[in-house]
């Protein structure tokens, strides 16, 4: 009996467990996660607030619900060491483990802040179901927290928590809000949004250092500005986790390197999700893991199945100030047209020819994408 071997127990681990199973009901699947093997929604995290959801009900299936879905086994908390390609095998921090086949849904770290060490122990960061209970513990009875990074989960945390009752300072070295995904226009107007909520920003400017005084945290921007504090979250954005591909041989980039089957430079061995990368693409959301998957699933069937991907609006959970985007594709030429209205920002990214690149809606524009969507050309044919 063949067996396959998905290293990571989070969305895209899972369904590719269940897509292969749908395909094979014989060939043995095993699930190996460093973590409990829990599912839970991990996108979740940064509206628990706004939801009423309480921390103990967050999971949804446990690693053995989820191995009977599935037909197969989880080892849980076991952490993959190291990948041999040539014998095709794990070594695990409890013994070693054959595959024929083997699945890298390694997910994405925090990104580091080149802070001193004293800094860093300041910080807390959320990537993970354990990881967000730490958090909650430490911010009950907590009144200010300040968030490095005004990206996606850094504005995503600050609507949640404002309306949750802590008083929120945004920290980063960007002018605007969200700038990897927004242009000026709908930037100011999220800005505008979640500073009306009770949000306080200090833009373009960086932390120095963070230390303790007492049952609060110091905070030296790098502009000179002194804050005091009783939480820092840092969502300073992920990074794909490579080091285990990378040690074991297999061609990285910014994320490990996949074809459009999904396959690795060994032909043993798939990635997908945040960990992977695909035609020079790093696209570290929900959208893409379902086709990902299902394109893994049928390869491991033995019917190689080359993947494409439409375009993918990205949602921002930001009730404050609805937003979704698109934006263009790295080299694309054309600029921004740019609606501002008292309710909402619409930006079409478009070529000369007036074709559409990319879009960001904020407010009541948002209600447009999916009409717009379809206009936009594929990420990847």
């Amino acid at each position: 009996m063949a067996s396959t071997v998905i290293v990571g127990s989070g969305l895209a681990g899972y369904t590719v467990a269940r897509e292969a199973r749908k395909r094979n009901k014989a060939d043995e699947i095993i699930v190996v996660t460093q973590d409990d093997g829990h599912f839970y929604s991990k996108p979740v995290l940064s509206e628990v607030y706004r939801l009423g959801i309480p921390v103990n009900e967050l999971v949804s299936r446990t690693a053995e619900e989820m191995a009977r879905q599935f037909k197969g086994r989880v080892l849980a908390d076991t952490k993959v060491l190291a990948i041999d390609p040539a014998a095709r095998t794990l070594a695990l921090d409890r013994g070693s483990l054959g595959y024929d086949k083997l699945v890298l849904a390694l997910g994405a770290e925090p990104a580091a802040l080149p802070l001193d060490s004293e800094s860093l122990g300041c910080l807390v960061t959320v990537n993970s179901l354990a990881d967000y209970r730490r958090f909650r513990q430490l911010a009950e009875g907590k009144k200010t927290i300040a968030i490095i990074g005004a990206g996606l989960i850094g504005c995503e945390f600050a609507n949640d928590l404002v309306r949750a009752g802590y008083a929120v300072t945004v920290i980063d070295i960007a002018p605007l809000p969200l700038p990897r995904l927004l242009p000026d226009a709908n930037g100011q107007y999220t800005y505008a949004a979640l500073e009306g909520l009770g949000v306080r920003w200090h833009l373009g400017t960086g932390v120095a250092a963070l230390s303790r005084r007492g049952d609060s945290i110091a905070v030296a921007l790098s502009d000179g500005t002194q804050l005091t504090v009783d939480l820092v979250l840092a969502a300073t954005g992920l990074r794909p986790r490579t080091e285990l591909a990378r040690r074991a041989g297999l061609q990285v980039a910014h994320g490990i390197a996949v074809n459009r089957e999904l396959r690795t430079s060994d032909r043993n061995i798939y990635a997908l999700g945040d960990c992977a990368e695909i035609g020079g693409l790093w696209l570290p959301y929900i959208a893409p893991i379902a086709p990902a998957a299902r394109a893994v699933a049928a390869s491991l069937a033995g019917g190689p199945q080359s993947i494409s991907y439409p375009c993918m609006p990205v949602t921002i959970k930001t009730p404050a100030c609805p937003t979704v985007a698109c934006p263009p594709a790295p080299r694309a030429e054309g600029r921004w047209h740019s609606i501002v209205a008292d309710d909402g920002v619409q930006s079409l990214f478009q070529d000369s020819n007036g074709q559409l690149l990319g879009f960001a809606l904020s407010g009541a524009y948002a209600e447009r994408a999916a009409e717009l969507a379809p206009a936009l050309p594929a990420l990847l044919h």
